[in-house]
């Protein structure tokens, strides 16, 4: 039998994100040198339960096409790390996989082409200062990644995921009672190891249909704070294709899919709102 275990990555104090302004105006440079300017009244909730996960916001249509295909082109370009058995990019700070509890070194800046998103993240309400860390991940049809909970440690209370080029199911579980009540500024997280990176690991919850499955779609936004943040897990098992109840369980075959992640450094007095 397969022992439980839980993954800790990197957070602290969660932002009430409940109302999110809308109309902001950005724009991004395009491949053909002309700049796309992007009305976000189209940036609107998908049809997810997202009560049923408190903190949690799924916003599609957060970037235009053209913003898309810029955002994909430049990040094609950039050199990957083949650290993990993903590759990855980091910017402004650099979490070491290998040692989890030591704080994340500067690193290359945060491109400029990711400009317009950091503005549109803190303009939106989403982010109560501006995000200074950014990490791009590369996942391929098969590839996932552990159900987590982002370290406490380093991190702030707001995660912003943008996906891009092709859609995958997300599965967000709740972390039992007993290990989120244990999250402080000491995490003792674990590290996202190569043996482990990937693999569905059981989140030790007494229910095993107490989950809910997220279709992350190109250009949507997943923002996880609060309770999303703290009390629930987030990760995305190793397969090539997903289903989902509400389409009738039909197939979704995966393509290669990027995701760009959107995190706060915090100082030394980061804590969990859920330490004693």
């Amino acid at each position: 039998m397969r022992q439980n275990t839980l993954e800790f990555f990197g957070v602290g104090k969660p932002l009430r994100v409940d109302a999110v302004p809308i109309g902001a105006s950005s724009s991004i440079e395009c491949k053909n040198g002309t700049r796309s300017q992007s009305n976000h009244d189209a940036a609107t909730p998908l049809h997810v339960d997202t009560a049923s996960v408190p903190g949690m916001q799924l916003l599609s249509h957060f970037i235009t096409k053209d913003e898309h295909s810029a955002l994909v082109n430049f990040v094609d370009k950039q050199t990957w790390s083949t650290q993990l058995s993903r590759r990855v990019q980091q910017y402004g700070f650099a979490y070491d996989y290998t040692h989890p509890l030591q704080r994340p070194a500067p690193t290359v800046a945060i491109p400029t082409e990711f400009a317009f998103l950091v503005r549109r993240l803190v303009e939106r309400g989403l982010f109560d200062r501006t995000p200074d860390q950014v990490i791009v991940n590369e996942y391929n049809p098969g590839q996932g990644i552990a159900p987590h909970v982002d370290q406490t440690k380093h991190f702030g209370g707001t995660v912003a995921s943008l996906s891009m080029i092709s859609p995958c199911v997300m599965v967000m579980r709740p972390v039992p009672e007993a290990i989120a009540a244990s999250f402080s500024a000491k995490d003792k997280g674990k590290t996202e190891s190569k043996a482990s990176e990937g693999t569905q690991n059981s989140t030790g919850t007494s229910s095993a249909t107490s989950f809910v499955p997220l279709l992350l779609e190109p250009r949507s936004l997943l923002v996880l704070s609060g309770d999303s943040r703290y009390k629930w897990t987030h990760g995305i098992e190793r397969r090539k294709t997903d289903t989902l109840p509400t389409n009738g369980a039909k197939a979704i075959k995966r393509g290669r899919r990027i995701s760009l992640t959107f995190r706060t450094m915090c100082g030394d007095a980061c804590r969990s709102p859920l330490a004693p």
